[in-house]
């Protein structure tokens, strides 16, 4: 909350800088494990807190209740922990189609559209931006939350820039004004992922080969897949003229 109180002060590349460098300043603490030193200097605690780049190891899925052990859901089991995480991901839908429809949202969207006017007509845009920076890591954390019991391990590589970037490559090709159009960023992102995996010459220079289809993405459909049939109706109504 701190963190999105300085970040929302900026705009536009200085706010994605600072975020940035709050992100690399996170990953180079758990990765040198800077509190367990600490810890360890000033004997409090362990002597390690993030385990440095090897990361923390959970074991999940069981609560101890009154000397029993209740198994919650069998994560070993891909199938339960499908369902799982459909449910979680159908609320959190439900919650941020909610919250994008509200009269929160439309003021939100008045602010993305055009922050100057939106303040003039008295509209805390700082606020607004915060609270929304706010709620995007909530479900950020959510989903990242998601992550401990399918891999039971966190590293410091998640944390790393390129980690964090994801979301935003996905949104981008998907479509950053459409409701669903991150979801189908998502799909298209794991897609391409796997099918450029398949090419053993593409796969070694996957990032590359990401970049340039990314590139093309934004050169030619800016509005993402979703939308890309208005774009192309648009774009046929001009030559038509």
């Amino acid at each position: 909350m701190a963190i999105g109180y300085l970040a929302v002060q900026l705009e536009e590349i200085y706010f994605a800088m600072i975020t940035l460098s709050f992100t690399m300043a996170l990953y180079a603490v758990a990765n040198q494990d800077i509190i367990g030193t600490v810890q360890a200097v000033l004997g409090i605690g362990n002597d390690t807190f993030t385990n440095g780049s090897d990361g923390l190891t959970f074991t999940l899925g069981q609560v101890d209740l009154f000397g029993f052990t209740f198994t919650l859901v069998d994560i070993a089991d891909p199938m339960a922990y499908y369902f799982v995480t459909l449910v979680v991901f159908t609320v959190a839908m439900y919650l941020l189609y909610r919250i994008v429809n509200s009269p929160f949202g439309t003021v939100c969207k008045a602010i993305r559209e055009n922050p100057e006017r939106a303040s003039a007509l008295g509209i805390d845009t700082t606020r607004h931006s915060w609270v929304t920076f706010v709620l995007s890591a909530a479900f950020s954390g959510l989903a990242g939350g998601m992550l401990i019991p399918l891999f039971t391990r966190v590293t410091p590589d998640y944390a790393y820039w390129s980690f964090s970037a994801e979301p935003v490559l996905m949104t981008v090709i998907g479509g950053p004004y459409s409701f669903f159009g991150p979801l189908v960023g998502a799909f298209s992102y794991r897609y391409i992922r796997w099918f450029i995996s398949r090419f053993e010459m593409l796969e070694a220079y996957w990032q590359f080969s990401f970049g340039v289809l990314l590139l093309l993405v934004v050169l030619f459909v800016a509005n993402g897949i979703i939308g890309a049939p208005e774009q192309l109706r648009e774009w046929l109504d001009s030559r038509g003229e």
